[in-house]
This record gives C-alpha cells, sequence and structure tokens, in this order.
C-alpha cells in the first residue's frame, strides 16, 4: 500500500511536462549534429535527471502545502499524501533527501561530460527553486512567482541546459523553441491556480490567480496556449516549411477544446483540464520536435 501511496506523492500525470523540454532540446540538437545524437546515453540521463528534480518537486509541494495550510479539507484538487495522512511528514522529509540525493548524483555525472559550469548552476538553481517554490520562510510559490519559475524551469532552461550537454553550445533556435513550450508548461500551472484559487486565498497563497482574480487567469490561460501556436506559425512563415503548418493544423483545434474548457468548466472539473492540458503539453513537445529533425 505504501508504494500506492508514492505513486500518488509523485504525481505520474504531470510528469510529462519535465519531459516535453528536454525531448525538443534533443531534436534541436539531433538537427544541429547531422541528424545524430552525440551523446545518447546522457541524453537518456537527462530525461531521468529531469524526471527525478520534477519528482522531488512535486513531493516537497505535498509536503509544504500541507504544512502551510494550503492543503486541508477544504481542497477540490485530488487528495495529497499528507494531506489525507497516507504518508507522515517525516516519510515525505526522506523521501525528498533521497530523490534529490539522486538527482545530484547524476547531475555531478552530466557535469563532468559537459565540463561546463552552466551545467553546475542549472542543477543547483533548479534543485533550489524546486525546493522553494512551496518551501522555506519565503515560498516563492505563496508570492506570484510560481508562473515566471514554471515558464523558466520548465521552458528555456531544460532545452538549453539539454542542448549544452549534447553539443558543448547555446543555441538561439533552442531558446526561441524553450519560450514556446514555457508557454504551456506555465498554462499548466494557471490551471492548476484557478482551480485552488479560494482555498489558497484562505490559506495566504498568493498565485497571480488570487492576486488578481478568476477572469485573469482564465485570460492568462488562452493568452498563453494562444501565444505558443502564433510563435509556432510566425516561425513557419520565417522559414517557409510547409510540414510546420501541419503541425500548427493538428495542435490548433486541440487548443481550441482547451481554451473553451478554461472558459467553461469550474471547480473539480478543472481537474480534468489540467490533466489534458498537461498532455498537451506533451504533445506539443512531440510535434515540434518532429518539425525540427524533418528536413
Amino acid at each position: 500500500m505504501k508504494l500506492l501511496f508514492w505513486f500518488d506523492a509523485i504525481r505520474p500525470k504531470t510528469l510529462l511536462a519535465s519531459i516535453a523540454p528536454v525531448l525538443i532540446g534533443l531534436a534541436v540538437s539531433y538537427s544541429d549534429n547531422n541528424m545524430s545524437i552525440p551523446r545518447p546515453f546522457v541524453a537518456v540521463l537527462t530525461i531521468v535527471c529531469a524526471l527525478l528534480i520534477q519528482i522531488g518537486s512535486n513531493i516537497s509541494n505535498d509536503l509544504f502545502d500541507f504544512m502551510n495550510g494550503a492543503d486541508n479539507a477544504d481542497r477540490i484538487g485530488p487528495d495529497r499524501v499528507a494531506q489525507s495522512g497516507l504518508l507522515s511528514e517525516k516519510e515525505l522529509a526522506r523521501g525528498i533527501i533521497i530523490v534529490f540525493a539522486l538527482a545530484v548524483l547524476i547531475g555531478s555525472y552530466l557535469f563532468f561530460i559537459s565540463l561546463s559550469p552552466a551545467i553546475i548552476a542549472i542543477g543547483i538553481f533548479s534543485i533550489a527553486m524546486a525546493i522553494l517554490y512551496t518551501g522555506g520562510p519565503y515560498p516563492l510559490g505563496y508570492f506570484g512567482l510560481g508562473d515566471v519559475l514554471v515558464f523558466i524551469f520548465f521552458g528555456i532552461i531544460p532545452v538549453q541546459g539539454t542542448y549544452l550537454l549534447q553539443l558543448d553550445a547555446w543555441s538561439y533556435s533552442g531558446l526561441i523553441y524553450g519560450i514556446l513550450i514555457g508557454f504551456v508548461a506555465t498554462s499548466i500551472l494557471v490551471v492548476n491556480n484557478l482551480r485552488d484559487i479560494d482555498t489558497d486565498k484562505k490559506a495566504g497563497k498568493y498565485t497571480l490567480a488570487v492576486i488578481f482574480g478568476k477572469r485573469f487567469a482564465m485570460a492568462e490561460y488562452i493568452l498563453l496556449l494562444s501565444a505558443s501556436c502564433i510563435g509556432l506559425s510566425y516561425i513557419a512563415y520565417l522559414a517557409d516549411r510547409v510540414i510546420m503548418y501541419f503541425a500548427i493544423c493538428a495542435l490548433a483545434p486541440i487548443t481550441c477544446i482547451l481554451i473553451w474548457g478554461i472558459i467553461t468548466k469550474t471547480g473539480t472539473e478543472l481537474n480534468k483540464l489540467l490533466v489534458t492540458t498537461s498532455l498537451y503539453c506533451f504533445i506539443y513537445s512531440i510535434l515540434i520536435s518532429f518539425v525540427v529533425i524533418v528536413r
């Protein structure tokens, strides 16, 4: 039974969001390296490390949101293991230490492969932000910074970091694609914050949804998803590549369905929209990766 509780704690339905930017970084490096992955084993470890950091972040959020009173009996989202008493605070703390220790171990190997100080910085800041997002004396997610952090650490940084590990360089196109996938990843958080707006307000968790209201959160979600499609359309126009338009045609109807969902759904109905948006983030990364490698 404990294994099932830990399975709930890592929130498997959200983990695609950490794989998505790594896939894009690999696709860009594959395209720039004459259609080959220069370091395939490093590619696998990069995905594993990204997953571990998000798992550690999810467990930390479960623990610290409970300790801070954000997860309580009024919660309308899925039950959390700390809130439900399925795992103790000590058990979750040990889990956080183990997961981040594994991430540090793999990250250390990745550093020795690249010998780039930027990799150390990315690793340290990623783990620090994963903890400080809801933990510490000044939890960043409680003061309207969650959206910015997700945009950076689930968009720009993992795409560029993955490219750096493969080709020991930075990528301008990787930056652009990192921004686009960052828009989509941030939209996942927006749904979460819109759903939890009432309980977050009572707990003193000031997300942007709490600060500016439900209409702002809905508008932010629509803007983020629209920007991800418009940005890809602009790239297609500049690159004059027909295959990109096929990707846009595939994404457009899904985007419209999601936007309709944020306008019409409330309460527990947003749980399904949250999962769907996470899946859309992964689909978006697959399509971008496909158009990048197909010339």
